[in-house]
């Protein structure tokens, strides 16, 4: 208790600090970076659809409102590195020489959408890629992918995936993946994860883990995902990371005895899937848990986590993010976890994403 004490009382003070304003400027230029890389795919969308059209004052309010809502963000994000909740490493970029490439890709794939969107016309070459690479995967899995084609295990959408929902949500993706790290180190007493074991449920690219390890740098960490593809990937993202362990299996029935984990986490996994799906998961999850274990889940935001964003919940570039996001948004998360058996512990908020955490009884 007396070293969160200290550390809120470095919180307070360190809004003054020089250094915290250096690190605002860099996520300022940051979000500026992607938002300058999101209008060509704009335009080149609306071109196809024609649907132009001019800004009206409420547009530019929300518009404002969206700004607003990141720049709290890039604040809090900020304020917490430098008062040492977390390495400022996090900050470290993941592009790639391949940066551009996947830029001319996302933007093509803007055009193809637009395409498809008003001929009715499928790529069905894809899809029998698709089905092939589908073969023994869980069906809960098997789902339409936006932009990349036909799934997440298509070897394409890896390739694309990061960079297009920095785009989507102008610089802001990394930072809400962020909002895990503060309570997980309050209740671990600011350890470096020391004889802890961590698991990521549906790791994806491994981008998540980058953080986590970063700031428990000491932890254990295995990583599980349905996709071998996004297996490699993550396993390629990580490779200078130690004590890690990588794994693939169905988040429905996780291959680990009861009590195995001191904490489980996940980074924007249950609005892909449906309301079944996500008390299955968040039950398998309780059982590896550790008692007086962790929980945390990022994700985005739910009907009144914030009243002022509801708008945004309904937006056609916000439901497209999966088959299942409107009725995610619905289904409180918070409930679904008490109806599991978990103890809530809090919620944090920051643009559209949020994490909630809570302990295994």
């Amino acid at each position: 208790m007396e070293a969160w004490e200290t550390v809120e009382k470095q919180l307070m003070d360190v809004k003054k600090h020089s250094w915290t304003s250096l690190l605002q400027l860099y996520g300022v230029l940051r979000s500026c970076f992607y938002i300058t890389e999101s209008v060509p795919f704009s335009l080149v969308r609306a071109e196809v659809l024609k649907n132009f059209k001019t800004l009206s004052k409420n547009d530019f309010q929300k518009l404002t409102q969206i700004l607003e809502e990141i720049w709290l963000l890039i604040q809090q994000d900020s304020e917490r590195i430098a008062a040492r909740l977390y390495p400022v490493s996090v900050l470290r970029p993941h592009w790639s020489t391949s940066h551009w490439y996947h830029l001319l890709q996302i933007w093509f794939h803007g055009y193809q959408k637009g395409f498809v969107k008003k001929s009715r016309f499928k790529n069905k070459a894809f899809e029998a890629t698709s089905r092939e690479i589908l073969r023994d995967i869980p069906e809960h899995y098997k789902q339409q992918y936006r932009y990349a084609g036909n799934s997440f295990l298509d070897p394409d959408s890896i390739n694309i995936y990061e960079l297009q929902m920095e785009l989507i949500f102008l610089g802001s993706f990394d930072p809400m993946r962020r909002l895990i790290l503060a309570p997980m180190k309050k209740h671990f007493r600011f350890s470096e994860g020391e004889g802890l074991r961590f698991l990521e449920v549906g790791c994806g690219s491994g981008m998540m883990t980058s953080f986590v390890k970063k700031a428990f740098p000491k932890a254990k960490i295995t990583l599980l995902d349905a996709s071998p593809i996004y297996l490699k990937e993550a396993q390629k993202n990580l490779m200078d990371y130690t004590r890690i362990d990588f794994m693939q299996g169905d988040a429905l029935d996780l291959p680990f005895r009861d009590g195995t984990f001191d904490a489980v986490y996940s980074g924007f996994l249950f609005h892909e899937m449906t309301i079944d799906v996500r008390k299955k998961v968040l039950s398998e999850s309780y059982r590896v848990l550790k008692q007086k274990g962790w929980l945390g889940v990022v994700d985005f935001i739910q009907h009144d986590d914030c009243r002022e964003l509801n708008w945004v919940l309904e937006q056609p570039w916000f439901l497209r993010q999966s088959p299942y996001v409107k009725e995610y948004t619905k289904n409180s998360l918070s409930g679904l976890l008490k109806y599991i058996g978990f103890n809530p512990l809090g919620l944090e908020r920051g643009f559209v994403g949020k994490v909630v955490f809570c302990e295994r009884d």
